[in-house]
This record gives structure tokens, C-alpha cells and sequence, in this order.
């Protein structure tokens, strides 16, 4: 009888640790928060349902996304234009988000005299 229990407690417990990682992944919040580097700062509001609203200010460019990029979990969000062309691509980690704005539809429309939004931007106050 003892042996029975301390088996189900110990299948209890280990199917516990297994889970406890998913479930807290499931729970955080999405990308949020400020970020700078030396040549401007990115801000991510995550919206829900695999959404984020980003707004970037560079030195040379500017762009303001409020109603949302798609939030490819756990750490990939792509800005797409109206005619769903690729504008960003950022990599979201929690103290630090990469940005890859080297696509011609980014520079185009939203960079004028240079280029200088390709880079890390590191959470401001860390």
C-alpha cells in the first residue's frame, strides 16, 4: 500500500515538473516593453490572440504599427504592409529584440537618408 502511494505521488510529481514549463510558457505574456540602441528605440504592446503593435523611431527611419504585426511564438514577429509585403523582421528576446530591416518595402517607404534600423535594441532600464 505504501510502495503504491509513493509510486502515484512520484508519477504525480514528475508528470508535474514536466508540465510546469508549459504552462508557465502558456502564461506569459507576449512581447512588451522598450528597447534602444544607439540609433533610435523600438516599443512592443503585445494585443492578444498572436498579435503586437511595434513602433520604431531611428535616427533615419520611422515606422508605427498600432493595430498589430503577426507574433510568431515563441520569438519571431514579422511586420507585413497593407499589401502583405515583409516589412521587419524582429527577434524578440526578453532583455533584447533584433531587428532585420533590410527589405526593400521597409526601406523604401519608411526610411529616408539612410538606413539605420537593422540591429540590437536592448530593453531600456536593464
Amino acid at each position: 500500500m505504501i510502495r503504491l502511494v509513493k509510486s502515484t505521488l512520484l508519477t504525480a510529481l514528475l508528470a508535474a515538473a514536466l508540465l510546469l514549463p508549459w504552462t508557465s510558457n502558456a502564461r506569459k505574456p507576449g512581447p512588451t516593453g522598450t528597447f534602444r540602441n544607439e540609433s533610435g528605440q523600438l516599443t512592443l504592446k503585445y494585443l492578444g490572440e498572436g498579435t503586437v503593435a511595434v513602433k520604431l523611431k531611428t535616427k533615419y527611419c520611422e515606422l508605427d504599427v498600432q493595430d498589430g504585426a503577426t507574433f510568431a511564438f515563441p520569438d519571431g514577429i514579422h511586420v507585413m504592409n497593407k499589401k502583405h509585403e515583409p516589412l521587419l523582421v524582429l527577434f524578440y528576446q526578453a532583455r533584447a529584440v533584433t531587428v532585420y530591416g533590410e527589405l526593400p518595402a521597409f526601406k523604401q517607404a519608411y526610411c529616408k537618408g539612410g538606413q539605420d534600423a537593422t540591429g540590437v535594441f536592448k530593453r531600456a532600464g536593464k
